[in-house]
């Protein structure tokens, strides 16, 4: 008795030996519908999948004449989607003997045809362990995204239960906030946005966040849809998100500590693996004084599943928080009301309807090439704009590139100068360059418009995108160190014709040369920079561990990195650094213009005269309409305020009588333009010039 029992004993705690079910296939029209093939299970125990029995892997037999095409899921008895690959293999031949567990480190994005071998699948499917019944109709789904080319055909394909089922990734706390997202069994999609619940944890440091704590930053429903175009096709997608409200309206509300709004992006950072270029770049704008997408770093679960690290960020619209340009109404069609604010870019069409966009008159860079720069509406959309506000925007970019090919170009009133924010286009140029952005200029370039009784000039900006920037792309010199953006064309996508001619107009290259050199003085030092890179590091460095061990990317190409490839994080971040520096030297060794002093200092004694001026603070720099000089009202009784233009022309001349108060003001006048400028301050026999910035206000 005592050996049967021990028998029987045995038998229980023994390993349960895997059950593989298949299933055969079909022809996959080639008509853009959505093709079921089934698996019906039956007679498998346990009867409830979890993390000790349940779903193993999943293997397929297809061919395909482009097989990217295909996007392939598998659907579970009780409904729930599991993405297996999509857009992958180019345009080769299939899949053969392919197969897709949880365990594997390489994912199916990785592979090549024939993709004969196991990989990750690019969902989970550790979501079919979760309690329920492995009996019943399992689903292979495959989709056709473009239809009317290429004919393909599932042979076969198979599933199998066994006691290594699919888990989740292990994940406890982080000390970023944790957003979680679930769709309800539903697929993301291109566009449109789908229905879906976000909830946010974010404690605020010291505090960590755990995965099961109280969603008390964000909880409700939002609409979500892949964004992108390149990065689309990536296994860590980037995605538009919409905070949405009963009846599926946008609703607006402050999420992680940004003003409130409705439009949002989780940003992947799949191809940028220090993870940081973007928030690096917005960041930097930001010190510059312009608006850049406001940046938290949070780690992402879709449907319980980790994805790793992803930045939540603002989406650029107009907005009083964001790109501050005035409302545009259909009724504002004449005066002032129809001079702003508009918001464009140059960029992709991808597909989009001719009445999205409109065409530069001028030739790009190279000027023999047949295509031309488009203009794509964003604010007013192309569908809300009215025949009087497009014509405006678009009469005004044509005055302006006329202006600028003109032979007059430089002539301060006529020429292109006033109709252009010369701190913006410099400013943003400034960050083009230094981060050898090879989109620069011709993608993802955002300019605005405010209405003309706020200035009504063109500005450059907000910057965007800045994934294959800083040191990675492996084409159009991007790893280069040296050379002018500016100069490169590029490809159907060109650099507009502007900087090729702004380099030609002497105050455009001292101006540039002026803010070059107070930069490099503080912000763009390089042991600042260096400082912040490091430190951002250090605050990435558990949550970057983790998104690398499951995207398993380090040491491998990933479009377009450069070679060395780096095979750590922290090498990953050295090679961006080092790269700056380089930048850093060769635009030094290399930038054109000449400037004014920046802090000159004239007195009987240098010394006695830095120690009065101690006190001495000039702000806001840059400044639109007025400049503060605060002071030690008891120490002068008397300033005289000069300023001069850069080519040494006093343009503007005050005298203040202290009344006490330690605060002199100058009012600028209003016929004088956007730069730099050097402020004089003369007390007694002492005398400080200080660099200026004036915006565009005027």
């Amino acid at each position: 008795m005592k050996a049967l029992l021990l028998f029987v004993s045995l038998m229980l705690s023994s390993p349960i030996f895997a059950q593989t079910f298949s299933g055969t296939g079909d022809t996959v029209p080639d008509d853009g519908g959505y093709y079921y093939f089934n698996i019906d299970v039956s007679g498998v125990t346990p009867t409830v999948c979890d993390t000790s029995f349940g779903l193993e892997t999943v293997c397929i037999n297809a061919v395909h004449t482009y097989i990217a095409d295909w996007d392939v899921f598998l659907i579970t008895p009780n409904g729930i989607q599991i993405e297996l690959s999509t857009g992958n293999g180019g345009d080769q031949d299939g899949y053969i003997n392919t197969c897709f567990n949880q365990a594997v480190q390489t994912g199916i994005s990785q592979g090549s045809y024939p993709f004969t071998g196991t990989y990750r699948p690019e969902g989970s499917l550790a979501a079919a362990n979760e309690g329920q019944n492995p009996n019943g109709i399992w689903q292979l789904l495959i989709h056709d995204t473009y239809p009317g080319a290429d004919i393909g055909s599932l042979s076969d394909w198979s599933i199998t239960f066994g006691n290594n089922p699919a888990v989740h990734f292990p994940f406890t706390s982080s000390n970023l906030p944790i957003l979680k997202l679930k769709t309800f069994g539903i697929s993301i999609p291109d566009e449109p946005k789908v229905l879906a619940n976000m909830k946010i944890i974010d404690n605020l440091p010291p505090q960590r966040n755990f995965y099961n704590d109280f969603p008390n930053d964000f909880n409700g429903s939002i609409g979500i849809e892949v964004r992108g175009a390149s990065s689309a096709g990536f296994p860590k997608k980037s995605y538009g998100v919409e905070l949405w409200g009963a009846n599926q309206t946008d609703t607006s509300l402050s999420i992680l500590g940004m003003p409130p709004e409705s439009d949002w992006v989780l940003h992947a950072s799949y191809t940028d693996k220090s993870l940081m270029r973007n928030f690096m770049t917005y960041k930097m704008a930001n010190d510059m004084g312009h608006y850049a997408a406001r940046c938290r770093y949070v780690e992402l679960f879709l449907n319980d599943e980790y994805q790793g690290v992803y930045v939540f960020m603002e989406k650029l619209k107009r907005d009083a928080n964001r790109i501050s340009v005035s409302k545009l109404t259909p009724t504002d069609n004449a005066g002032a009301e129809l001079t702003g604010g508009y918001i464009f870019k140059i960029d992709k069409i991808n597909g989009s309807s001719p009445a999205s966009y409109w065409k530069s008159k001028i030739a790009p860079c190279d000027i023999n090439s047949p295509d031309t720069n488009l203009f794509i509406y964003d604010y007013p959309k192309a569908d809300v704009i009215t025949p009087q506000q497009s014509q405006y925007i678009q009469s005004y970019m044509d005055s302006f590139e006329l202006a600028l090919m003109s032979p007059n170009f430089m002539d301060s009133t006529i020429g292109y100068r006033k109709y252009i924010s010369f701190s913006s286009f410099i400013d943003a140029t400034i960050i083009n360059e230094l981060s050898k952005n090879i989109d620069a200029y011709r993608i993802s370039t955002y300019l605005h418009k405010e209405k003309i009784t706020d200035g009504g000039k063109l500005k450059l900006g907000p910057v965007w995108d800045y994934d294959i920037a800083w040191r990675n792309a492996d084409y159009y010199g991007g790893n280069d160190p040296s050379g002018w953006e500016y100069e490169m064309c590029g490809d159907v996508y060109q650099n507009p014709f502007w900087w090729k001619r702004f380099v030609q107009d002497s105050v455009w290259v001292n101006q540039f040369y002026c803010r070059w050199w107070d930069l490099r003085d503080s912000l763009l030092d390089t042991t600042i920079i260096a400082n912040e890179i490091w430190a951002r590091t250090q605050f990435l460095d558990e949550s970057q561990e983790r998104n690398f061990n499951y995207w398993q990317i380090l040491g491998s190409y990933v479009w377009p990195n450069p070679d060395p490839i780096a095979n750590t994080y922290q090498e990953e971040v050295q090679n961006m650094l080092t790269f700056i520096n380089q930048r850093i030297a060769w635009m030094d060794a290399n930038i054109p213009g000449h400037c004014p002093p920046p802090d000159v200092i004239t007195s009987v004694t240098e010394i006695q005269s830095k120690e009065y001026l101690k006190d001495l603070n000039v702000y806001p720099n840059p400044f639109n309409n007025e400049l503060n000089i605060s002071f030690d009202a008891g120490m002068y009784p008397t300033l005289s305020l000069n300023l001069y233009d850069i080519t040494g022309k006093i343009m503007q001349s005050e005298q203040w009588a202290n009344s006490g108060t330690g605060l002199a003001q100058l009012n600028l006048n209003a016929n004088l333009v956007a730069g730099i400028y050097l402020l004089k301050i003369n007390y007694g026999k002492y005398e400080v010039g200080k660099r200026v910035l004036i915006n565009s206000k005027y």
